[in-house]
């Protein structure tokens, strides 16, 4: 059986020699995003390593997270047509009053329909698909696209743009051809070392010894030691802002920064001495300080904005606790009359939106909307078997761990795309991302998935961020570093590399109990006897313990009674 990535290059080269060979132009669905490397190993379609999903319309279900009408490849060459409209009613009405009718041998499955294709050669299947299905389809959508007339834009299919066929497919071949990388400019990309002296409670400490290609820095530490004036001084000193508290105004930061070309660059800021505001350090940079919920969402009318401008600067959240988060829709009115970022807005905001759908949980979609002519993001909600509400809601109905996680990613977008106007796909964006107290305001499953999140979408990102909880670490991926951070009135603060503990093989308790968090005690304080406590590793077992005692002691009552009885 083939690998599917072998798969994919098959077919994507059987497509692409049609359209060599042929009059008549091919457009077919490719992958958007290189979201968790998926271009640089070699998916250039939709689907993982059990399928490949192809179309040749637009129109895309958000909540299965493919187009709405694929040809479909498994490794073992099994081909079907899959039809899914669970993200629109107009769309699924469509299809039941005309491609199920015209199109022979397709049958429901739940809210999904199929329709199989004998044999195991898919290239094969495909030929024969493309044409005599393909030409059915076609003619169904080219013919009633007046049922489409009172739809938007997400709520149609159609025939795929040949403009954004063109743009994805040359963005495909880059990446097939292996000369996206070559053709970078060295930039500095990631942090090796970073000396902070006399800043704050910081006489001399720093994170070192990070190996290149290190995506994740943890650090550690107790209330009041010093880890956020850690990340402020780091802030500082990528991004050349001038530090307007004169008590720290000798603080000196040498820094070693890895470049994408695989140099070692060392760059030293002594105070506010020659400073060039703007120029940042590394390709991209954002920072984030632990209040993070509120945003200049584009619902605020212009004098508001002008309001809040100066607490969305770009060091403002880490420093302040008012911090205002930019918006994407906001932002979206910026980038469309700038001629730099104007040309891909369109490609960013779809980017975007997937990206939102892979990361916020029980998102059903996100809309893009106006209310009196002011710009506005509308969220929809699905509950736990995948329906979606029937009201969207606005931002600031959100819960508040779901707030943080939007407006985080949002801003981060933001900032990132515009320090980098070429890219649209935010996989591709790069740079150094700083977060203090990435655990503030989520639910422990969140705590986890932010960070797996974090890692699948920006994977060209290094992020820098402290934590009260070890529960992020679990997200975390294997080429991590952890630091832990102490003071004391002699020294002041200093950090520990514990990375060598071996974080991806325990619990959260061992993680608790380790150097990093060294909490000695893992007991209630109510716990009368430590052989009371459970050690079970997890809740479910402590269930089944516990059923089983209480099983047992009834077959021993059982027993005794039969016994007393026999007396």
């Amino acid at each position: 059986m083939k690998h599917i990535t072998e798969i994919h290059e098959e077919v994507y080269e059987f497509l692409d020699n049609i359209n060599a060979d042929s009059d008549s132009y091919l457009r077919f669905s490719l992958r958007r995003s290189n979201r968790d490397s998926r271009l640089d190993e070699g998916y250039w379609f939709y689907g993982n390593d059990n399928y490949l999903a192809v179309s040749f319309w637009s129109g895309n279900d958000w909540k299965n997270r493919t187009p709405n009408i694929i040809f479909v490849i498994i490794p073992s060459g099994e081909t079907y047509l899959e039809i899914n409209t669970s993200d629109s009613k107009i769309k699924r009405e469509f299809v039941e009053k005309f491609i199920v009718r015209e199109v022979h041998g397709i049958s429901a499955s739940g809210k999904k329909y199929y329709k199989e294709y004998r044999g195991t050669n898919y290239l094969e299947s495909l030929r024969w698909f493309l044409s005599h299905d393909k030409r059915i389809i076609d003619d169904i959508v080219e013919r009633n696209q007046q049922f489409f007339d009172n739809a938007s834009e997400d709520d149609r299919i159609a025939f795929i743009d040949p403009v954004s066929f063109e743009k994805q497919k040359s963005k495909v071949d880059q990446y097939r051809a292996k000369v996206r990388q070559d053709t970078f400019q060295e930039s500095n990309k990631s942090i090796h070392s970073i000396i902070i002296e006399d800043y704050g409670p910081i006489k001399r400490a720093g994170l070192f010894d990070i190996p290149q290609n290190t995506q994740w820095v943890f650090i550690a530490g107790e209330n009041g030691t010093g880890k956020t004036n850690l990340l402020r001084a780091i802030a500082l000193a990528l991004t050349n802002t001038k530090n307007d508290n004169q008590a720290e105004r000798e603080f000196k930061v040498t820094t070693q920064l890895f470049s994408n070309k695989g140099k070692l660059n060392k760059v030293e800021r002594i105070a506010n001495n020659n400073l060039d505001e703007r120029r940042i350090l590394v390709n991209g940079f954002a920072a984030y300080g632990a209040s993070r919920l509120l945003t200049n969402h584009a619902g605020l009318g212009a004098a508001e904005l002008a309001k809040y401008r100066k607490k969305a600067g770009l060091l403002y959240s880490l420093f302040n606790n008012d911090g205002i988060l930019l918006d994407l829709l906001s932002k979206r009115q910026k980038w469309l009359s700038d001629r730099k970022h104007k040309e891909g807005v369109d490609d960013r905001l779809k980017n975007i939106q997937e990206i939102l759908y892979e990361i916020i949980p029980n998102l059903h979609k996100v809309i893009f909307d106006e209310f009196n002519g002011i710009p506005i993001t509308k969220y929809i909600e699905e509950d736990e078997n995948g329906d979606a509400y029937p009201t969207s809601v606005t931002y600031d109905k959100l819960a508040s761990g779901i707030k943080s996680m939007v407006a985080m990613f949002g801003d981060m977008m933001c900032r990132l795309f515009d320090q980098q106007p070429d890219v649209t796909d935010a996989s591709e964006l790069t740079g150094v991302v700083i977060i203090d107290e990435i655990d503030i305001h989520l639910h422990p499953k969140l705590q986890k998935k932010l960070v797996e999140e974090l890692t699948k979408t920006f994977r060209r990102i290094q992020f820098i961020v402290t934590t009260h909880s070890p529960i992020p670490l679990l997200g975390a991926p294997e080429n991590s570093c952890f630091f832990k951070v102490e003071r004391n009135t002699e020294t002041g603060v200093e950090l520990t590399n514990l990375s060598e503990i071996d974080i991806f093989h325990l619990l959260p308790n061992a993680i608790l109990s380790s150097e990093l968090f060294e909490m000695n005690t893992l007991f209630s304080r109510v716990t009368k006897s430590p052989q009371l406590v459970r050690t079970e590793d997890d809740y479910n077992k402590i269930q089944i313990t516990d059923a089983i005692r209480e099983h047992l002691k009834k077959i021993a009552e059982d027993i005794n009674k039969k016994n007393e009885t026999g007396r």
